[in-house]
């Protein structure tokens, strides 16, 4: 009787503890197309356990229905233990240290909120400074006036925000991981058509379709706003001709190659995920997330539905340095998929079904 207490015990202690460590700031909402958001937890620059958000209330609300079911959170628990290459769940284990200063560049339907909630999250569990962009500050960082710290002392960007190398050199050191995703760009163009109701504005004008928006003047000024839109985010200058000029183009992108240590493709998500966690030393824990409230085929506008050849050219040709930018780094990332060893896809495919566990723990009826 004793001894199946005591196992009790040490079996409601870990389902305790692996519920503590999604409690912590974990839950992220996924939105339209599967962007996660509500996980920004920080209102200063400097994290406490008492600057929590108040989109976070819902994300809390969802694991107190877990706590409150019948759940079997017995397959979860290997969590705990399992190792893989390069970071294992025990530190006494590990045979590498965590690093801790990072920058994760948000772009607008890239998939980048997925990635920036994880960056954010490991930095309110482990009590991060986390750096915040301002227009209003003369360095471009937010500051609160009774803070005395250097700016040095941030360890973490993952806000929304141009990637300006200036501002960001002000914190970031040798040691500091650069990391972001990026999208078949006609693909993020529809989803952020529909994210922000473009196609609106073209039903007010009749039956209009895509191919209106892509030929006629009128729309001339949201065309060139939606242009490169990745690489745009990315720093490069906004200029026609410069978009326009492959050479010029070819060495912006060779520039972020050497500057970047990561360009995730989002359709490569989950295995950049993994990279991430085995170049930063995390553990698997640390890179979870939650797929909530994904985008179903009744939010698209039927506008999106035109398969239209014509309008896949103009996009095309309009967007031709964002196709080098997504070429460029979708081939390199299949490179080193390619170099990746068993162990590798053996941590991928466990990833991918703790993910599916998590998910099924936390369907809302």
């Amino acid at each position: 009787m004793e001894a199946t207490q005591a196992f009790s015990l040490r079996h409601r202690d870990l389902i305790f503890i692996f519920i503590g460590i999604i409690l912590i700031g974990f839950i992220c909402f996924y939105e339209w197309d599967g962007e996660v958001t509500g996980c920004t937890v920080i209102h200063n620059a400097v994290l406490s356990d008492d600057r929590i958000s108040q989109a976070n209330l819902d994300e809390f609300q969802v694991m107190s229905r877990i706590l409150e079911s019948d759940s079997d959170l017995s397959s979860l628990i290997p969590l705990l233990s399992l190792k893989f290459n390069n970071g294992t769940q025990s530190d006494d284990k590990r045979q590498c240290k965590p690093k801790t200063k990072i920058v994760s560049i948000k772009i607008h339907k890239t998939g980048s909120t997925t990635l920036s909630a994880v960056v954010l999250r490991y930095a309110y569990r482990n009590r991060l400074r986390v750096a915040i962009s301002s227009s209003d500050s003369k360095s471009g960082i937010l500051r609160d006036q009774h803070d005395r710290l250097p700016l040095k002392a941030n360890e973490v960007w993952a806000t929304h925000g141009r990637y300006k190398p200036e501002i960001l050199r002000q914190f970031t050191t040798e040691e500091t991981f650069f990391v972001t995703t990026v999208r078949e760009p006609f693909e993020r163009f529809k989803s952020h058509f529909n994210f922000f109701r473009m196609g609106n504005v073209l039903r007010q004008n009749g039956d209009s379709t895509l191919r209106d928006y892509f030929t006629k003047p009128m729309y001339s000024k949201s065309r060139d706003l939606m242009s490169n839109y990745m690489l745009k985010y990315l720093g490069f200058p906004n200029n026609k001709t410069l978009f326009s000029d492959n050479n010029y183009v070819s060495d912006y992108i060779r520039k972020l190659d050497a500057e970047f240590h990561l360009l995730i493709p989002l359709e490569y998500f989950d295995q950049g995920l993994i990279l991430t966690r085995r170049m930063l030393c995390w553990d698997i824990s640390d890179i979870i997330y939650l797929k909530l409230r994904p985008q179903t085929s009744d939010t698209y506008s039927s506008l999106l539905q035109d398969n239209d050849p014509l309008v896949t050219k103009l996009f095309q040709e309009a967007n031709s340095a964002d196709y080098m930018l997504y070429n460029h780094f979708k081939s390199k990332f299949e490179n080193i998929m390619n170099d990746q060893d068993g162990d590798f896809y053996d941590e991928l495919s466990y990833f991918k079904n703790l993910l599916f566990q998590v998910g099924q723990l936390a369907i809302i009826d």
